[in-house]
């Protein structure tokens, strides 16, 4: 798993490009997390240079909307489509692109025309920050563990609301078991 984070200065940055070709020559799944944080990067154009270029070279690509706007920011996708977003890294060797909407879910897409709608939970926000990892972390734990997406989508969603209902942030990151045991008070009306 890269992050866009690493990708905003050196030597992290070709230290990413470096571990996304040694990954594409043994045959191991890529996960880019866009992660942006504006006060790492010194331009938009920047940021959209070296996105665009991790990007190309992963098989599942997933950020906010704005974020993929911020990788896209020289494309023609002005309409901000979360359908021509996937099929512009289809294009590429994505396989799946997942497109988070905060609070309104998720998407993902599929390189064979599949599309799905995330789960979402109810949270007591006591902050935003940690939620992406929490997101990212739970999606790409259910994907290598060879879960549907729709199953990896719903553990990534439980965990954000998790994290996000919590002072802390990583001391938050829940467990498999506090995930499971959240969908299932989620399910039973008791949700937070």
């Amino acid at each position: 798993m890269i992050s866009g984070t690493a990708l905003a200065k050196s030597p992290s940055r070709e230290a990413v490009f470096l571990a996304l070709d040694y990954a594409r020559r043994h045959g191991v799944v890529t996960f880019f997390d866009l992660d942006y944080r504006p006060y790492t990067w010194t331009s938009p154009e920047e940021t959209a240079i070296y996105y665009k270029l991790a990007a190309e070279k992963c098989d599942v690509i997933f950020g906010t909307r704005e974020e993929f706007d911020r990788m896209e920011r020289f494309d023609r996708n002005n309409r901000h489509d979360d359908a021509v977003t996937a099929r512009r890294w289809f294009d590429c060797r994505a396989k799946i692109v997942l497109i988070k909407h905060g609070k309104d879910g998720s998407i993902a897409y599929t390189n064979d025309g599949q599309c799905f709608a995330g789960t979402i939970f109810p949270a007591k926000v006591v902050k935003t920050f940690g939620a992406g990892d929490a997101y990212a972390a739970a999606v790409i734990y259910g994907l290598m563990q060879g879960w549907d997406i729709p199953k990896a989508m719903e553990y990534g969603a439980a965990a954000a609301a998790i994290v996000i209902s919590s002072h802390s942030c990583s001391e938050a990151m829940p467990t498999v078991e506090q995930i499971e045991r959240y969908i299932r008070k989620c399910r039973s009306g008791e949700g937070e």
